[in-house]
């Protein structure tokens, strides 16, 4: 939620302790990883990160929390 306040993004979902970022296809519990690019959308579906920043659009594929951006 800081991290969110801190970019002007909306967080959805739980509060989460973030300790280190990785890519989709890698992170675990306590990384926060980001989709920036379409290609990478199917290692959103199984990410184990426990937030992911993207935009609005992605949303409904995300099944963690998320940070929403505007671009």
């Amino acid at each position: 939620l800081e991290l969110a306040d801190l970019v002007g993004a909306e967080f959805h979902g739980d509060n989460c302790t973030i300790y280190g970022v990785a890519s989709l296809g890698s992170a675990k519990k306590g990384d926060i990883s980001f989709l920036a690019n379409g290609l990478y959308r199917k290692d959103l579906l199984t990410t184990e990160a426990s937030a992911v920043i993207l935009d609005q659009a992605e949303l409904k594929n995300c099944k963690t929390n998320a940070i929403v951006t505007r671009n």
